[in-house]
């Protein structure tokens, strides 16, 4: 149990968050790749980044 609670941690921490906070750049047309932007750039998805992030 211990093994699979510090995976999840590695796992989240290395993989999964920077994947999430990655940066679109400038002349991107579609979101889809940036999970965070596209959480933000909707006022009926920010409360997704909100409950998920704080």
């Amino acid at each position: 149990m211990t093994l699979l609670a510090w995976a999840t941690v590695i796992t989240g921490a290395y993989i999964v968050y920077p994947w999430y906070r990655a940066t679109p750049p400038p002349d991107a047309l579609s979101l889809t790749g940036y999970p965070q932007r596209l959480l933000l750039s909707s006022p009926s998805t920010i409360a997704w980044h909100s409950i998920g992030m704080e």
